[in-house]
């Protein structure tokens, strides 16, 4: 006699074992809702009904398969916002069993769409994360991989360095925030300091060599103010008793700075002025009615936003031919991406069934 064991089935085997139109229908609902759901409230719909409503539909896919859910996250068109509901999903829920993607490729996912974030909404999501007290091991990797290879850390120290501060503090908790602090102010570190500084940032770092540089930045987050090489870091500290010192700074800061302490010395508009150079390609187009009214030009090249930005911005300020000739070009380019072409283009006068298919013939004068 002998005994027959049944092999466990794999995880492909399981997602071919669920109804094909559950799986679509989880799917076609997901890509709906995550194009277009957003963290605001609507006409129709309060912010948190909003936020409950696209829990369910994420929670639905997730629970189908939880590698199809990640994969999903990639598709083009998934809004910022769902890709931040998405990895708190992927970071609250343990992995459990085999799973189509490797617990590697999940988290290289993960740190890609992280990655391709702007900085405020990847920020904005390690807030929210601390707010729900999210905080185990993947958790904290994830955070301190993103930030501490920032692409510009030294701009993110300054721009966004309260919200860094709690990020990381979450991350690494109150007491290692402290003694991180204390040994980053040295100049000079013991073997044992230097091991702390290893464990908890270096080891982290994709390009090591860049470790100095790193823990200048996170002492800087973390209030050092001396010894400081960084030329944006030492323009921060310097333009608190020279303004003029700061014109690297970015706008917002230096305009900070100017209001706490030359505020009657100095005006907005020479801020504005000096600091055009640093301003962000949305400040660009946020701050027009400021920089008009200032007197200061700053350049908009029409090209770098999207059709709706420039139309809202056209309503506001005017339609000119620039701005004209980047619609219509950006026009023709989505026209060229559709996946279909028409040989005419004209208005529908007749809806009936006699005008379907290959049955449909020219409109003729009525006599």
């Amino acid at each position: 006699m002998f005994l027959i064991q049944n092999k466990p089935a794999t995880a492909l085997e399981k997602l071919s074992m669920i109804n094909k139109v559950t799986i679509l229908d989880a799917l076609f609902g997901f890509i709906d809702v995550a194009s277009t759901a957003t963290a605001r409230a609507t006409f129709y719909n309060t912010k948190k009904e909003q936020a409950e409503a696209l829990e369910v539909v994420h929670d639905h896919l997730f629970g189908i398969d939880r590698s199809l859910y990640t994969a999903c996250l990639m598709l083009p068109g998934v809004n910022d916002y769902s890709k931040q509901v998405g990895i708190k999903h992927l970071l609250l829920n343990k992995r459990e069993g085999e799973q189509l993607l490797t617990d590697e490729q999940e988290r290289l996912v993960i740190d890609k769409i992280i990655q391709k974030m702007p900085v405020p909404r990847m920020l904005n999501l390690f807030i929210t994360i601390r707010k729900q007290r999210i905080n185990n091991a993947r958790t904290r990797k994830v955070i301190l991989r993103s930030i501490l290879n920032g692409r510009n850390l030294p701009l993110w120290s300054v721009r966004y360095r309260r919200k860094i501060g709690v990020a990381l503090e979450h991350a690494w908790g109150k007491r290692t925030v402290g003694i991180l602090r204390s040994i980053l102010k040295k100049t000079e570190r013991t073997p044992q300091e230097n091991n702390i500084l290893k464990t908890n940032i270096t080891k982290y770092l994709y390009r090591k060599n860049q470790a100095d540089k790193v823990f200048e930045c996170i002492g800087f987050i973390l209030g050092n103010r001396e010894n400081l090489t960084l030329p944006i870091l030492k323009a921060f500290v310097e333009a608190k008793t020279d303004l003029t010192k700061g014109k690297k700074l970015p706008f917002e800061v230096l305009e900070g700075i100017r209001g706490r302490f030359f505020k009657e010395e100095i005006t907005s508009a020479e801020v504005l002025n000096w600091t055009k150079k640093t301003l962000t390609t949305t400040q660009k187009m946020t701050l027009q009615n400021k920089a008009k009214t200032s007197g200061v030009k700053v350049n908009l090249n029409p090209m770098k936003y999207d059709a709706v930005k420039l139309y809202i911005y056209a309503y506001s300020q005017g339609m000119t031919d620039e701005i004209r000739e980047a619609l219509n070009e950006k026009a023709k380019n989505a026209a060229q991406k559709m996946p279909m072409s028409f040989d005419h283009v004209g208005i529908l006068v007749d809806g009936s069934e006699s005008m379907r298919g290959n049955e449909a013939q020219a409109l003729r004068p009525i006599a």
